[in-house]
């Protein structure tokens, strides 16, 4: 949360709906959007799940490799939610 905090502090940016008009949102927060707190939140997570499994499991170097493409890729979801959703964009 402090991570995001800061990140949230030194490099905000206007949300999608903000700025073009035909961009409709779902219901959105009010306050800055980029970088997303859902995300980075959410990345964090599944990393620190990762590394948990690696370091509480004694298994082979291939299911930690998968186990990370796993963590990642619900972060990446997490990610994609939010532009679908239209409350972030890329820029």
């Amino acid at each position: 949360m402090l991570v995001m905090n800061i990140t949230k502090l030194a490099y905000h940016q206007a949300r999608p709906y903000w700025v073009n008009t035909n961009i409709v949102a779902y219901s959105c927060s009010s306050q800055y959007g980029n970088p997303s707190g859902h995300s980075e939140t959410s990345m964090g997570f599944a990393l620190v799940m990762w590394l948990d499994y690696c370091r509480t499991q004694d298994s082979h170097w291939w299911k930690k490799v998968v186990a990370f493409f796993v963590a990642t890729s619900f972060g990446v979801s997490i990610a994609y939610s939010r532009l679908f959703l239209g409350v972030h964009s890329l820029n």
